[in-house]
């Protein structure tokens, strides 16, 4: 809405209103993502972002991928998250690590050979994320970049998600391996 002018979804017809609770977290972390300041206007950041077409997460991560130049890194992440999972696992050995994604990605894209593992790629699906991460590369550098000479520098994986999904931060609690304490100041216990 802050797109359109409004500062506050009060201002607008709803057939059924959305939870005062659901419009207060969106409006934290669009502010958390520069989008709006803290009176509900839109930034030009923000501006860029809807620009983009995206959820304002991915939109994030892309842009503060290309500011800290990690864009090639941000559009790979954003065609993953935008896409259902190119691995596929027995139940039991489902593996969530971004990076394993990313290393198959990069292969793929280097001509290497895959990374062993017990799972099996949709060589289709991790094809249209390439695809796409190519698309948003282009649409915000101008240009296309050479893939071939660009590794990816897969230890700022988690610093390029944490660019989409600062709410989701969390620091080690103590000595205590799976308590954390997320950004929002709340205890979390994996």
């Amino acid at each position: 809405s802050a797109a359109w002018g409004v500062t506050s979804p009060d201002q607008l017809r709803w057939l059924d209103p959305p939870e005062a609770a659901g419009i207060d977290q969106a409006a934290d972390l669009l502010t958390q993502l520069g989008a709006i300041d803290q009176t509900g206007r839109i930034t030009a950041r923000g501006r860029r972002m809807v620009g983009l077409g995206l959820h304002p997460r991915l939109s994030s991560m892309l842009l503060k991928g290309k500011e800290t130049g990690r864009l090639a890194m941000a559009c790979l992440m954003a065609g993953l998250l935008s896409e259902r999972d190119i691995l596929i696992f027995d139940d039991h050995l489902a593996d969530p690590n971004i990076e394993l994604r990313l290393e198959v990605l990069e292969a793929l894209i280097q001509g290497n050979p895959l990374p062993k593992g017990w799972f099996d790629v949709r060589r289709g699906l991790a094809g249209r994320i390439i695809q796409t991460a190519a698309q948003y590369e282009k649409k915000l550098s101008g240009d296309t970049i050479d893939r071939q000479k660009s590794r990816l520098e897969l230890d700022s994986a988690g610093r390029v998600l944490a660019f989409g999904y600062p709410d989701r931060i969390a620091r080690q609690r103590g000595t205590r391996e799976n308590t954390f304490l997320a950004a929002s100041g709340k205890g979390v216990c994996l």
